[in-house]
Order: C-alpha cells, then sequence, then structure tokens
C-alpha cells in the first residue's frame, strides 16, 4: 500500500511537471521564440511580459484617455486606440504588441494590406477569439473560411441584391418616421438636449427587426435587446485574459452570456421552422431577409443528392441571423450618431445635404430611386467613415510561416491592420487629412485613395461586408428624413423669419416646432379669465395676442402658428386684392384633417370646384327662395317668444340669452335646411355643437402629420360623431331623391332646393365629366350650413341683445320703427327692406362684435402684394377684429356703438362683411319679433 501512494504521488508530480511546462512553452518560452524571430528581421516593439503581454497597459491607457474630455475634433485616433497609436508612432510602421502570449504585428503599407486581405498565398485565416464565450456573440459568414465561406457567400447574397432590397426600403421608412415622431413630441415643450446615440441604436435595431424578420417584427426586437446585452457581456469578457476551462465556471456573468445564447437560438429556431412550414404550402412572405434567406438555401440544396453540404444547416441560418443583427445595428447606428455630430460642427455641408434632400424628395416620402441620387449625402457619409470607422482594427493571423513583403513571420502570430490609423494617415489623405473634406470623395472612392487599399467603409474587410449596400441605404434614408424634419421646423422658418424682417415685417421671433401657440394660448387664457365691463373694448379680450403685437409692431406683423408665419394686413386696399385674389396666388388654408370633420363645403375649395359648388349652391339662396323660408323662421321665433313669456308671466327674471339664441338658430338651420325632417335635423344640430367643441380643443394644439390616425379618445370620438352626421345626412339626401323622383318632396328648404340645382346642372351638361356635386359634396355642404349659419347668427343675436340693452336710446328706435313697419302684424319678408334702423344695428354688431375675428388665406407662389413681397408657403391673416377697429378708418368712436356710421350709403366706411342675406334675415325677423 505504501509503495501505491508513492506511486500514486510520483504520478502526479510527473503530470504537474508535465502541465507546468507545457504553459512555460506557452507562456513564455514561445512568446521569446517568436520576438526574437521578429527582432532579428528589423520589427521594433514592446517586449513579452508574463501572460498578460501589453493588455494591462493597453486596457490602462483607453481607460485614462477616455476619463479626459475631449476636444471637438477629428483627431480621435489618440482616444480610440491610443496604445496602439502610441506603440506605432514609437516602434514605426510594421512593428508589434503583445495581446496576451501572441505577437500582434501591425501593417500599414497599402500593398502588404492588399496581400493580406486578398490572402492570395492562403496562408491567413480569420482571428479566431481565444475566448469561447465571445464566440456566441458572431459567427455565420464572418468567421468562414475557405469553401465553406463561399458557399455562405453564394446563398446570402441573392438576399441582399439591389432588386431584393428595394422591397425592404417601406420596413426602413416605417422605423425612421417612428424616430421623427418621436423626437417631434420631445421638443413639444420647445427646445430639448437630445442624446441621439440610443435612439439611433433602437432604429438600426428597429430596421432589423423588420427587415429581418418581417410580420414577426415583435419577436426580433426581442432578439435586438438580447443581442444588445450579450455585446455588453462580451466587450467585458474580450477585456481579460482567457485562461482555458474558465467558461465552464458558473459565475455571474458567464451563466448570463450562455443563457441569453439560449434564448436567442431558441426564439430564431421556432420562427425558422415556422417560416419553412409555412414556405412549404405556399403562405410565408418571402420580402424579409429571413425569407429571402431560406428561399436560396432551398434552391441551393433542391434536386441535388448531396444536399446537406450543400446547403445551410439550421444551426448555420441562425448564425447568419445573429450577424445581420451585430454587423448591421452596430456599423449602421455608429455611422449616423458620427453623421449627426460632424454636421453640427458643419453647418455649411448639413445645408448642402438638406438642399439635396429637398432637391430629390421635396415632401414626399424618401424612395430607393431617389435615395441612388443622393451624391452630397454619400461623400459624406464616405468622409464620416473614413474619420469614424465603426470598426477601428482588421486582424488575421498566420498558421503558417509565410513571407509578407521582406518579412518572413511564423505560424501563431496576429496581423492587424489597423483602420482607424489608415484612415487618418498623412500621407495617404494629405495634409488636411484631420479636416471634414467629403469633396475629396466626389471622383469617387478610387480617386480619393488613388487606387490603393487604404479605405474600409466597414469592417471586416471589402470580401465580407455583404451587407454595405444594406446599410448604406438605411444610413441614407434616415438622414433624408430627419433633414426634412429639420427643414420643416427649424431651416424653413428661420429663412422666412429672416426674409420677412429684411422688409420691416416683425412680431415675437418664431420658436422651434410651436412658433407663437404657447404664448398665443397663454395670453388668450391669462386674458378670457379676467372680468371684462360691457363699456370695456373687446380687442384685449378676443383678439389679446393679435392686438398686443399690432400695438408694438404696427398694422402689418407676423404672428407664427407653430411653424408656419401668419402675415397679418389691416390695409383695406390689400385687403381687397387679396379677397378678390387678382393674382391667383392665395388659396384657402387647408386646416388639420380633425377640424374639416366639422365642415368642409364650398368655404373650403378653390378654383373650378369653388365656381362649379358656388354656381350649383347659388340659387338656394337666390331671394325668391328665401322667401319661401319664412314660414320656418317664423315659427322658431315664435317658439321662443311664447318660451320667454311663460318664464316671465310670474314676474321679471333673469336669463342668459346665449344658449337660447343658440337653439333658436339651431333651430332655424334645421327647419329651414331639412324641412320635414327636422326631428332628424335636431340629432344633426346636436352632434354639430359636440364637435365645434372638440374642434376648439384641436386649434389650440400644434397638428404633427399622421397625428389624426392616432387613436386618442378625442380622435375617434370626432370621427364616431362625424360616421353619425354623414349617415343620418346620406339617409336623409337618398330619401329626398327618391321622393323628388316620385313628385313628392318639397324644395321649399335648404336641402330639396340644393338637389334640384345639382339635379338641373347635371342635366344641362349630360354625361359630361365632373359636372354636378356628389352625395359626399353634399353632406359637406349640408354640414356647412349648420356650422356657418348657426354660429354666425347666435353670436350676432346674442351681441345685438347686449348692446340695445346698453344703448336704450337704439333699443328704442329700433322698437318705433318695428311698430311703425310691422303695427300689429306678424313680420314678412316684403317688409324687411323698410328696416332701416334695425339694418343699422345689426351692421353696427357685427362691426364691433364680428363672427370670425380673422380671415386666413394661404400663398403658395412668391408673390408682391403692395410694397411688400410674401414668399410661398405662409398664411395672410385677415384681422376683421382689428380692422373694424381702427381709428383710422373709423375714426375716434372706432370702440362706440353708433349706428348711424352706416345711415348714408354714400358715407358707408370700408368693412369686412360676415354674413349672408339669409343670416341677417333671420336676425331682423328675430330682433323685429323681440322688439314687438
Amino acid at each position: 500500500m505504501p509503495h501505491l501512494g508513492l506511486i500514486f504521488l510520483g504520478t502526479c508530480s510527473v503530470v504537474a511537471i508535465y502541465w507546468v511546462w507545457r504553459v512555460l512553452i506557452w507562456a513564455w518560452w514561445t512568446p521569446k521564440k517568436l520576438e526574437r524571430c521578429l527582432r532579428q528581421q528589423g520589427l521594433k516593439g514592446t517586449p513579452p511580459k508574463f501572460l498578460y503581454g501589453d493588455l494591462k497597459e493597453l486596457v490602462r491607457l483607453e481607460r485614462q484617455a477616455r476619463a479626459k474630455p475631449m476636444n471637438l475634433s477629428h483627431n480621435i485616433v489618440q482616444r480610440v486606440i491610443p496604445f496602439i497609436h502610441q506603440s506605432v508612432e514609437k516602434y514605426g510602421p510594421l512593428s508589434f504588441i503583445w495581446f496576451g502570449v501572441t505577437p500582434r504585428v501591425f501593417v500599414l503599407d497599402p500593398e502588404l494590406i492588399r496581400d493580406v486581405l486578398s490572402n492570395k498565398f492562403g496562408h491567413f485565416s480569420k482571428l479566431k477569439s481565444t475566448n469561447p464565450l465571445t464566440r456566441l456573440l458572431v459567427q455565420g459568414l464572418v468567421s468562414c473560411e475557405g469553401e465553406k465561406w463561399a458557399k455562405h457567400r453564394r446563398i446570402i447574397n441573392p438576399a441582399f441584391h439591389l432588386e431584393k432590397l428595394k422591397m425592404m426600403v417601406p420596413a426602413i421608412y416605417a422605423s425612421c418616421s417612428e424616430l421623427v415622431e418621436r423626437w417631434e413630441k420631445l421638443v413639444s415643450d420647445g427646445s430639448c438636449e437630445l442624446d441621439v446615440w440610443p435612439d439611433l441604436q433602437n432604429l438600426t435595431g428597429d430596421v432589423i427587426s423588420r427587415t429581418a424578420f418581417g410580420s414577426n417584427y415583435k419577436q426580433g426586437q426581442r432578439i435586438f435587446q438580447l443581442q444588445t446585452e450579450l455585446a455588453e457581456l462580451v466587450v467585458q469578457a474580450s477585456l481579460s485574459l482567457y485562461l482555458p476551462g474558465f467558461r465552464f465556471l458558473p459565475s455571474k456573468r458567464n451563466k448570463r452570456i450562455v443563457e441569453i445564447d439560449g434564448e436567442i437560438k431558441g426564439l430564431l429556431r421556432d420562427m425558422i421552422h415556422k417560416r419553412e412550414k409555412a414556405m412549404g404550402i405556399g403562405e410565408a412572405p418571402q420580402d424579409d431577409l429571413l425569407g429571402l434567406l431560406l428561399e436560396s438555401n432551398m434552391k441551393e440544396t433542391q434536386g441535388k443528392e448531396d444536399f446537406k453540404s450543400l446547403g445551410m444547416t439550421i444551426d448555420e441560418v441562425i448564425e447568419e441571423c445573429k450577424l445581420f443583427y451585430f454587423a448591421g445595428q452596430e456599423t449602421t447606428s455608429t455611422l449616423l450618431v458620427w453623421t449627426m455630430v460632424v454636421l453640427s460642427i458643419h453647418p455649411e455641408w448639413q445645408a448642402r445635404a438638406r438642399e439635396e434632400v429637398l432637391q430629390v424628395f421635396g415632401k414626399n416620402k424618401p424612395d430607393i430611386d431617389g435615395i441612388n441620387q443622393l451624391k452630397i449625402v454619400t461623400m459624406i457619409f464616405y468622409e464620416v467613415l473614413r474619420l469614424y470607422s465603426p470598426v477601428a482594427m482588421l486582424a488575421r493571423y498566420t498558421y503558417k510561416e509565410m513571407k509578407l513583403g521582406d518579412v518572413t513571420l511564423p505560424p501563431g502570430v496576429q496581423i492587424a491592420l489597423p483602420m482607424l490609423l489608415l484612415h487618418h494617415d498623412r500621407e495617404i489623405w494629405g495634409e488636411d487629412v484631420e479636416e471634414f473634406k467629403p469633396e475629396r470623395f466626389s471622383g469617387g472612392i478610387a480617386k480619393a485613395t488613388k487606387n490603393q487599399v487604404v479605405f474600409f467603409p466597414f469592417g471586416w474587410g471589402p470580401r465580407i461586408c455583404i451587407g454595405q449596400n444594406f446599410a448604406i441605404i438605411e444610413a441614407k434614408m434616415a438622414l433624408a428624413t430627419i433633414l426634412q424634419l429639420l427643414e420643416w421646423m427649424w431651416w424653413k422658418p428661420m429663412k422666412v423669419q429672416r426674409y420677412l424682417e429684411k422688409q420691416g415685417i416683425k412680431g415675437h421671433p418664431y420658436n422651434l416646432l410651436y412658433g407663437n401657440l404657447k404664448e398665443l394660448i397663454h395670453v388668450t387664457k391669462e386674458a378670457l379669465s379676467k372680468p371684462i365691463k360691457v363699456s370695456d373694448s373687446i380687442l384685449p379680450r378676443a383678439l389679446p395676442f393679435d392686438h398686443q403685437i399690432a400695438q408694438q409692431h404696427g398694422k402689418l406683423f407676423v404672428i407664427w402658428l407653430g411653424v408656419t408665419a401668419r402675415v397679418n394686413i389691416m390695409d383695406p386696399v390689400l385687403i381687397r386684392d387679396i379677397f378678390l385674389n387678382k393674382f391667383g396666388h392665395f388659396a384657402k388654408v387647408k386646416a388639420n384633417p380633425l377640424i374639416n370633420l366639422l365642415a368642409d363645403g364650398v368655404f373650403s375649395h378653390n378654383d373650378e370646384k369653388w365656381v362649379k359648388h358656388r354656381r350649383i349652391i347659388n340659387p338656394a339662396f337666390h331671394q325668391e327662395k328665401l322667401k319661401m323660408m319664412v314660414p320656418a323662421f317664423l315659427t322658431c321665433c315664435n317658439e321662443l317668444m311664447n318660451r320667454w313669456e311663460k318664464l316671465v308671466s310670474d314676474g321679471s327674471c333673469e336669463l342668459d340669452v346665449c344658449p337660447e339664441f343658440h337653439n333658436l338658430t339651431g333651430d332655424v338651420i334645421s327647419r329651414a335646411a331639412f324641412g320635414s325632417s327636422y326631428k332628424e335635423a335636431r340629432r344633426l344640430f346636436e352632434l354639430q355643437t359636440e364637435q365645434a367643441e372638440h374642434v376648439l380643443q384641436v386649434i389650440q394644439s400644434i397638428y404633427f402629420p399622421g397625428y389624426w390616425y392616432l387613436p386618442t379618445k378625442r380622435n375617434m370620438r370626432m370621427k364616431e360623431i362625424n360616421r353619425e352626421v354623414c349617415s343620418i345626412l346620406r339617409d336623409m339626401i337618398k330619401k329626398r331623391e327618391k321622393g323628388m323622383k316620385d313628385g313628392e318632396a318639397p324644395t321649399d328648404d335648404l336641402l330639396g332646393l340644393l338637389l334640384e340645382s345639382n339635379f338641373k346642372e347635371v342635366e344641362e351638361h349630360g354625361k359630361a365629366k365632373n359636372v354636378g356635386i356628389t352625395i359626399d359634396e353634399i353632406i359637406e355642404e349640408c354640414k356647412l350650413f349648420y356650422f356657418a349659419g348657426h354660429e354666425t347668427t347666435s353670436s350676432m343675436l346674442m351681441w345685438t341683445m347686449v348692446v340695445l340693452s346698453t344703448h336704450p336710446e337704439w333699443q328704442a328706435r329700433a322698437r318705433e320703427e318695428v311698430r311703425r313697419v310691422f303695427k300689429r302684424r306678424e313680420p314678412d319678408f316684403d317688409d324687411l327692406n323698410h328696416l332701416k334702423v334695425v339694418t343699422m344695428i345689426l351692421y353696427e354688431v357685427l362691426r364691433l362684435y364680428p363672427p370670425v375675428p380673422v380671415h386666413m388665406r394661404y400663398n403658395y407662389k412668391e408673390m408682391r402684394l403692395g410694397n411688400i413681397s410674401l414668399p410661398p408657403g405662409i398664411q395672410i391673416g385677415i384681422p376683421a377684429l382689428l380692422v373694424h377697429y381702427d381709428p383710422e378708418l373709423w375714426g375716434k368712436t372706432s370702440k362706440n356703438s353708433i349706428p348711424s356710421d352706416f345711415q348714408k350709403e354714400s358715407q358707408k366706411p370700408r368693412r369686412i362683411e360676415s354674413h349672408t342675406s339669409r343670416s341677417v334675415g333671420a336676425l331682423e325677423y328675430a330682433s323685429g319679433k323681440h322688439l314687438q
């Protein structure tokens, strides 16, 4: 037994001595031998340090460099690879350092770089990570060699063909649009400081998720999150020395790396199996990378006996999918973030890129054909990739002795190609190497590099970066979308502001995205919160912001409604020119689509469409037709008076006339517009009233393109109201059309008159195109009857009661006239023309309290108006309320109620009228009945 113990002890000692000897050979003897071989050939470098080599110094210098603040310059070499830069500076362009126990020889000669990357001697292999845990992040094509590389490249190539990439453009644009919308929300409260790096990382991950997995986009997002976490853990692992067998230790990091790898492979395996099954029955889409890859792999093996060795296995497909994420996401996000940085440093290039994007796309969605025309953007990207390479270094490994130039390299040596040093080499790029000069690429890459292999726009070399076209398309799409946003919300408004200021048109300065909207809303809320006396002017209350700016800057001033300038004009001669549109350059303002749900009839149309609608609608408002509606007017007014008589039957009472007149005018519209369908029309009145309240909220906030598609509570309710309104009106119109054909339907209401006029229009022109108006257009005109006729008339009636109560002398004159004209008879249409005093009162009320305080037009071409030149794309505001209170036009008593100003036709002041004969007639009926 003692002898067995000695034998066992001796055996263990021998084994221990053997492994110690192996470790010494690996960690000391071999490095020293390699060092002597390299130094004997004239190569210089650091001496080998036991086990760690230069790793500790390399990590220390990198941490030290990044701990210091960085100057705003493009010289980033000393910060990104300080140890390598220091070594090359000290030992020359052909030198070496020690990466653990392995020497790493730097090669910066373009000819030698060509030999290494082309691998024409066949003795260079791709560098395998010494830490097996890091290989869990990326394998695939990037790690394949020889025939396996050729096979994978051949199968993957079709997925990245330009025609296939075109199919992915909508998915890329969807991701870019979501990013831009997110940024718009961030600046909705004004300017903000934004860290674009995480946003651009998420963008490129989002693009990969959509383009790689299509309908499985959500699962793709989960893979992106896992890959991002795995990359962070792998970076930590790569910065520490790996000891053989360490990956099997159950450390927290090791366990998490293995857990993530297992979850990623599980997700991808399930997706691949489902896609293969769907492809087998012809149901799977093939416009994403996964579908294209599986299709190409199937074609590679189809009908061949040795299909197992020809195609890729499921595990290999999984590794290629993982590579899509890591390579596509990291390189593109790095390119984009540095592009944002350099364009902010060099605004002249930002301006050139923006001009090119706008010239190619305008306001349209970027597409693949336009992207290929972006020459300046391409030059900018190439220069960014030169200055800020996504991968700082390429590496190869010698597994046989070989000659590289004049140097013979033994096996077991790493060859390092420090791309960042090459991209910042003065001998290659010139003395301006540290300057941002995209024009160096104006003649293409070959001319810029003098046909040398010194430019690596993406990592892992020119033969491997199969996805570089995909990355460039993605980056161009993102930049084009961002530049379109910047143009819309900053550059264009600032350019317009400078243009107007040069002509003396001033106002409050433009603020990012919101313009003056927030200040306008704040001033308005503040004005409305204060009590007002009957004798007070309504200018500081009804148009406080406009009034305030007009006092500061005169009768020609600008207000920013979001990103749009509204130039306000108070000169009567210019106002006439605008309304007559004699220059043909003014259009009606296109509002937020949600606002159009309230009313979108003739008042919003332009040119031929306006002429056609006006021609068809006009007969319904002819004086003879209006006479037929008198009974409806009279019935509504009588019902109002009966209701008031009951209220005062027991004595006097205090009455809020606003809701009363609101109901009266709604009642008049319901009867006059729809006659026998009065009850149904009352429901329309209720719905349109609620819709108007929602619209009031909408106009107080800025509208983002596409916002009305969002399922917000307000959006959904407004669309629900619109559907119900349109449904009621459609049923009423169809019933009326059927009745008219049968000769039963009355045509003494607005709906009947409108349908009759439309029928005659169609009948006169036969089968000609674009004749008459459609049912949908008739519905919009009916909605407009409600909104325009109801709101304006109720407002005027209410203010008429107010001014008559504050001016009893005019109330007495009006009452005397009504009694004299009508005596005890009920008001009728023919006697209305004799109410001169009442007409003067109504006109003065319209002057003092116009239902529409500001009229707007849109200038779609550059034009001259008076002495000013207006650029296209701005609004022209006519502040009727300010014009009505202008003492230069109306005299010093412009704020007082003096209807006698309207007494003589020859002395009528210039005014903005905002009513129709129908609304004035209704007012006169109501006023006359009340005064009786």
